[in-house]
């Protein structure tokens, strides 16, 4: 009996072992696959799990150096409070298939990892056919927005260089993407925005002329906005820039002054937070190109008279408004002495055409004001009658 007592135990040892050596096995795997939170060298990551998770990350991981190549196919599970930054001479290429994309996903059902951080300004840092989940936690971006800093949540970030199209970001606990003031990209399209917190895409509005907004899609996201903004204190935008149709409307975050040439394309809708203005100034020129089939709307974030100030006309050249309906101007006598949705002259020539224009919701009496010594203006425009001088 004690025989047989004493080989049971060693019997049942010998399971015990086995079993803890099983249950330790994958622990074994994932320590392998956990990418680690300092990159400095070139480095390759595979989809060796078709199945599932390929690699872990638990910690902010920062490539400083090298190039990250991440394969079609692969999936990296974002544990809470992780994130991914690309900083210094580093690189990202991140560049999937169609049919085998590569997925950038948190462990849980929510937002709870910070975002991808493009910080270098290498030409090759590329993102395409990428599906960015449940990232966006915590308020890891910021910029200068009109002189002030400017934070927020984003799945990405990018301050530096960046090439993205094809990617889907879904549920971010903020933006989907945003690009600082010193940012830029040679590519921007055919991106998919769904179901994020906030704005799915940030910009200064000077970075427009490399991204094809029109050719994304934007469904569901708290904001339904593509939001713009200038970053100097006076809130001037000197590159030019086409301002292109999209299925959502822009907004303006902050004040918006183009002194270079601005084509505002038919069919474009500019929404105008509130007490903010926009216009063109020194040699810039504004071009509004709507049609009689697909006009361009600029107007308040409240169809209220008085919500934003209106726009501004301050500069010499051949400035000419087509089909433009705005409304909702005059929030203050700021630029001229008429509370009016459009203003031509405040201290320096201006000149100025409407054609087919309509001006509604004003809390004064002049649906269109100009200077008397410095404007020049024409009005094309049979549904404006009421124009002051000033």
């Amino acid at each position: 009996m004690m025989k047989l007592k004493a080989y049971l135990l060693l019997f049942a040892a010998f399971v015990l072992l086995a079993s803890c050596k099983e249950e330790e096995t994958p622990e074994t795997n994932t320590d392998k696959n956990v990418l680690p939170c300092f990159i400095t060298a070139d480095m390759v990551l595979t989809n060796h799990n078709p199945d599932g998770v390929d690699y872990f990350v638990n910690c902010i991981s920062e490539v400083s150096a090298g190039t990250l190549t991440i394969l079609p196919g692969v999936e990296i599970a974002f544990r809470p409070g992780s994130g991914l930054r690309v900083t210094n001479t580093a690189s990202i290429k991140a560049v999937g298939l169609d049919t085998l994309p590569i997925k950038f996903n948190g462990t849980t059902t929510t937002p709870s990892w910070l975002g991808i951080s493009i910080e270098s300004t290498q030409t090759g840092n590329e993102m395409a056919w990428c599906q960015i989940t449940n990232a966006g936690k915590g308020e890891q971006f910021n910029t200068q927005v009109a002189g002030f800093i400017y934070d927020a949540a984003s799945a990405v970030s990018v301050y530096g260089k960046l090439k993205m199209h094809h990617c889907t970001i879904t549920q971010s606990g903020g933006n989907g993407v945003s690009f600082t003031s010193e940012a830029s990209t040679g590519q921007f399209s055919h991106n998919n925005f769904i179901n994020n917190s906030r704005y799915p895409v940030l910009t200064y509005g000077g970075a427009l002329p490399n991204m094809m907004l029109d050719s994304g899609t934007y469904t569901g996201n708290k904001n339904q906005y593509i939001a713009l903004f200038a970053k100097t204190s006076n809130a001037v935008i000197e590159e030019n820039i086409v301002i292109p149709a999209t299925s959502i409307p822009y907004f303006a975050i902050s004040d918006m002054f183009f002194a270079g040439n601005v084509t505002i394309n038919a069919g474009a809708t500019i929404v105008i937070n509130k007490e903010l203005g926009m216009g063109v100034t020194d040699n810039g020129k504004m071009l509004i190109n709507g049609t009689a089939a697909n006009h361009v709307t600029i107007k308040g974030g409240n169809a209220t008279a008085g919500y934003w100030k209106g726009i501004l006309v301050n500069s010499p050249t051949d400035n000419e408004f087509n089909y433009l309906d705005v409304s909702d101007g005059g929030n203050t006598a700021y630029y001229v002495a008429e509370k009016t949705n459009i203003a031509v002259g405040s201290a320096a020539p201006a000149k100025l055409t409407l054609n087919n224009c309509t001006s509604e919701r004003y809390p004064g009496t002049c649906a269109v004001a100009y200077s008397d010594t410095d404007g020049a203006f024409t009005n094309n425009s049979p549904l404006i009658t009421n124009v002051c001088k000033y």
